[in-house]
């Protein structure tokens, strides 16, 4: 028999589980060639879950991380076909369990994706590294939380080798996926586990907190405002309460607005009036004061932002300590105009001004205050 005839009989015999012919076979005999696809007898015959067939070539010396095109073990496809028993026989005959594929994924990285939780059980016990990166710098304990596998999530995290706090390329935590994805009661079981941290932030300075509150997932907003810092902001300036109104996520603005200390003077500042519209009308208050003490209307003043001074007196802003000199500036008035405020039925004011000192008398729909 020349060697290739004896190639295709060790191949057939591995495929159709031919045990016999596998175990007459010379010890020493070369069985770890492979086909056009890179598949060697071990990886056909696990294909199949052939125990018994594996069992025997590997007792022949047959190598068990012989991998395929794509750099994927025998132990490998044990975990595609969730075969507990045969992975057991594998790593018991030396397959490592840290070896990853051409995408950088181990068996624990696709075991967790396929939510197999016996098989990561059997992986680390075996000595499988729980935070080998993908390529996306993806751990298991990453994966688990995007795809809110509870069990498994339960299962890495009590693993004391596990890096709670791994970051992706991308910078984002396993709890970052939790809170971006919506998990919300499995951001409340990781917050129960002291080594995680609520604080960390992604390249772009986003916390978990703050993506949650971009994707509009209040209940998770609720949560995490009681571990981290409502007011941060990230590597662009933009607040938590800044992202939700930018995505007009009303119930996460509720729940933010009580808490916020620092969104609308930004959005004041940079005289972004839609976003202020939007905010003041879900109830934001229009008298909120920065740490210095400056309301949104003295800011509005202050730079001389007639359109978002409108707004501001539209929803009853306080006009108590603004003089009429400060009134003149902002719209660029001479001295000697006459200023008035008016207040209409509905609480709104507005500003008058007459270059002429001839301001009319207010109609019966408004009244002024000064």
């Amino acid at each position: 028999m020349t060697e290739n005839e004896q190639q295709l009989a060790i191949r057939s015999a591995a495929h159709n589980a031919d045990r016999n012919f596998i175990y007459h076979l010379t010890r020493g005999i070369n069985l770890d060639f492979k086909d056009d696809d890179g598949l060697s007898p071990v990886f056909l015959a696990t294909e199949r879950d052939h125990e018994d067939i594996v069992t025997l070539l590997l007792g022949k010396g047959a190598d068990p991380n012989s991998t395929n095109k794509h750099g994927q073990s025998p132990l490998f496809l044990t975990m595609q076909r969730n075969n507990q028993h045969l992975a057991s026989i594998l790593l018991e005959e030396g397959a490592d369990p840290n070896l990853q594929d051409n995408d950088k994924k181990s068996p624990l990285h696709l075991a967790t994706e396929l939510g197999h939780v016996h098989l990561v059980n059997v992986l680390l016990a075996n000595g499988a590294n729980p935070n080998l990166d993908d390529a996306e710098g993806r751990t298991s304990l990453s994966l688990a939380a995007e795809r809110c596998l509870m069990s498994l999530v339960g299962v890495l995290v009590s693993n004391d080798l596990v890096e709670k706090n791994s970051k992706d390329q991308n910078g984002w935590t396993p709890l970052s996926w939790a809170a971006a994805c919506g998990h919300t009661e499995l951001v409340s079981m990781m917050l129960d586990i002291k080594s995680i941290n609520p604080h960390s932030q992604d390249n772009s300075g986003r916390t978990p907190l703050s993506l949650a509150a971009e994707r509009g997932h209040h209940k998770i907003v609720e949560i995490l405002c009681k571990h981290s810092d409502p007011n941060t902001r990230d590597n662009l300036g933009y607040t938590l309460l800044w992202w939700a109104a930018i995505h007009k996520h009303k119930k996460v603005a509720w729940e933010l607005v009580t808490r916020d200390k620092v969104t609308m003077h930004l959005l004041a500042q940079n005289g972004v009036e839609k976003l202020l519209d939007l905010l003041l009308g879900w109830g934001y208050s229009v008298d909120s004061c920065d740490s210095s003490g400056l309301s949104l209307l003295r800011i509005a003043i202050r730079q001389k932002n007639q359109g978002l001074i409108k707004l501001l007196l539209r929803y009853s802003a306080r006009t108590e300590g603004v003089s009429k000199r400060n009134w003149l500036d902002a719209f660029s008035r001479r001295a000697a105009s006459v200023v008035q405020i008016l207040e209409a039925e509905d609480g709104t004011l507005e500003v008058n001004f007459d270059p002429n000192e001839l301001m009319p008398r207010p109609t019966h729909a408004k009244r002024q205050l000064w």
